[in-house]
């Protein structure tokens, strides 16, 4: 380990400046992913109206006698309603024409979840939760602001005290939605728009996200009249390498039945966004003019022929390609027959870039450039996400959105202070531990721990990775790592010491001696987290990242930082008591 030697003060100094660094980040930047919450609270609500319900009888030529029936809104939990119903003008209808059991799914379409149902020749009475019925007039008056898939959450001591978890709410909207409320649900008590925000994200486990569920449908121009088990679990390969290509963000995809797939996004506050990424097809087409028709364009090529793809900013922004051997002859012989003429480049349909071929290219590589109408920054997102789709691959069939909401945390904020509780009592009796057992490099080991916190913290805000409990389980693991491997150094140093070596010379034997075991270990660990990485699920892909990346940190940690706070000490003589360092 002498190659990590140099200038001791030179090298506290540079642990100083990527401290005061780490510092910045974790705790002086302002958060990245803010979000909105709406507090509000009703003073009455008219959870059902005449007006909802003929909504739902005027597909069927009916609709409510307004003269007629009643609502009781007194019971605590349910909202109850006698409707009278007659025909339409101009219809000639009556209840009892219609299929019961439509109607009451046109109900539980409509709320979501009826309690009770029945109707005679011209009443129908239904039972509604109170809960159901406000949701439903929120998420109808928060349709003009895109704020219909907010996640919405009530008092347990009072369901018209709600909080709206709302993503993105331009300041201007603010007014204009607490109106919207005022006009379409009820009188408020207040209204109050709070912006909260975290510097790490947290998964959806942790925090509130997006949920989607996916209905893949057949694609007979490509030959799949039915989706097989085989094309499920092609498009949910798809879907996470689009998603979670860097295995930081962690989202759950599964199947569910027989053509259904289930998204769950951390952290995603914009489910039009997400929708975007999911469904877009990614088709790429290599295109030569028509030999008739210059002006028309025939497939010669497609992007299942591309074996990887990288964006780069070098010379304007745009996407690098490697194409697989057989794409590389096919590219060859058409570049061949279009010397001096264009091939067009068109990804979903949609016409990307058109370059004039210049000399035969056998390489088996080439690149597409971006365009963006000369605004830089969307040129270089343009790329980027063509990349990204060119590397995760075409989406075998077609998906359609049956299920679009926000949702809220599934452990919640309870777990997540109890499981850093657990990480913080757990650290702190490391500490003392450590300064019991072996005083003052013990006391220097605990202030490098706090360095590797820094860190790992560091990486976790600035690089995007999303926090869930399996993560925070594989950061509590490798500060042990951390531990452990001082553990061995200053046990190798009680030893040189009671040896009569000088204390200088004992240290720099134990850290020498102490490194093959310290590596072995570290390595052990490392490798483990790595399989763990390629061939586990999200949450445990998530889990060997974040231990992959401690575990990588702590061998620093432990041999590099520890060893620059104890030479500084000895060196300087701040401390000279052998005792002291332990013998």
């Amino acid at each position: 380990m002498d190659f990590l030697r140099w200038d001791t003060p030179l090298q506290a100094v540079t642990i100083l400046l990527i401290t005061l660094l780490c510092v910045y980040f974790v705790f002086l930047q302002p958060p990245k992913n803010t979000t909105v919450a709406l507090e509000v609270e009703f003073k009455d609500v008219n959870f059902i109206t005449n007006d909802d319900i003929d909504t739902l009888l005027k597909p069927f030529g009916l609709e409510v006698d307004r003269e007629k029936g009643s609502i009781d809104n007194t019971a605590p939990q349910y909202v109850s309603g006698n409707f009278a119903v007659r025909s339409q003008k101009d219809v000639k209808k009556n209840l009892a024409d219609i299929d019961s059991k439509a109607i009451e799914n046109s109900f539980k379409d409509y709320f979501g979840r009826v309690q009770t149902f029945s109707y005679n020749d011209a009443t129908i009475s239904v039972q509604i939760e109170k809960t159901l019925a406000l949701d439903r007039k929120l998420r109808k008056a928060l349709e003009d602001y895109k704020l219909s898939n907010s996640f919405i959450s009530h008092d347990s001591a009072n369901i018209l005290k709600i909080t709206i978890n709302a993503g993105k709410i331009p300041a201007g909207s603010r007014a204009e939605i607490e109106k919207a409320f005022k006009e379409k649900i009820g009188s408020l008590v207040s209204f109050k728009a709070t912006e909260k925000g975290t510097r790490v994200k947290l998964g959806l486990d942790l925090r509130s996200g997006t949920h989607l569920r996916l209905q893949l449908l057949p694609n007979p121009e490509v030959g799949i009249k039915e989706i097989t088990p085989q094309i499920m679990e092609q498009t949910i390969m798809v879907l996470d390498k689009r998603i979670n290509e860097l295995g930081t963000f962690e989202p759950i995809i599964q199947p569910q039945g027989d053509n259904s797939i289930i998204v769950d996004l951390p952290e995603v506050q914009d489910p039009q966004a997400a929708i975007e990424i999911i469904q877009k097809s990614a088709f790429l087409e290599f295109k030569e003019q028509s030999a008739t028709d210059p002006s028309g364009w025939k497939t010669v090529m497609t992007g299942d022929k591309i074996k990887g793809a990288q964006m780069s900013l070098v010379n304007g922004p745009h996407v690098g390609f490697e194409l697989t051997p057989e794409g590389s002859k096919q590219f060859a012989e058409i570049t061949e027959r279009n010397i001096k003429k264009p091939i067009a480049i068109f990804f979903d349909g949609e016409l990307i870039s058109a370059p004039v071929v210049q000399n035969v290219i056998s390489t088996g590589s080439g690149q597409i450039t971006m365009g963006g109408g000369g605004d830089l920054k969307k040129s270089e997102e343009e790329a980027l996400s063509l990349a990204r789709y060119l590397r995760a691959g075409a989406l075998p069939v077609p998906l359609k959105i049956v299920e679009n909401q926000l949702v809220g945390p599934t452990l919640g904020k309870e777990s997540l202070e109890k499981s850093l509780h657990a990480g913080i009592i757990g650290l702190a009796v490391i500490c003392i531990f450590m300064v019991f057992v072996y005083r003052v490099p013990g006391f220097l080991a605990d202030m490098a721990l706090i360095f590797y916190a820094l860190i790992l913290m560091a990486c976790f805000t600035e690089y995007g990775f999303v926090l869930t409990l399996p993560g925070i389980a594989g950061f509590i693991l490798s500060i042990g790592m951390a531990v452990d491997a001082n553990v061995l150094i200053f046990e190798r140093l009680r030893e040189e010491l009671w040896d009569k070596k000088e204390v200088p010379q004992a240290i720099s034997t134990a850290f020498h001696r102490a490194w093959s075991a310290v590596l072995d270990s570290h390595v052990t660990t490392f490798i483990g987290a790595v399989v763990m990485y390629y061939y586990g699920s999200s949450s445990v892909k998530g889990f060997g990242l974040t231990l992959a990346l401690g575990t990588f940190v702590s061998l620093i940690t432990a041999v590099f930082v520890t060893r620059v706070f104890v030479d500084l000490v000895s060196k300087n003589k701040i401390v000279t008591s052998r005792w002291l360092y332990g013998e």
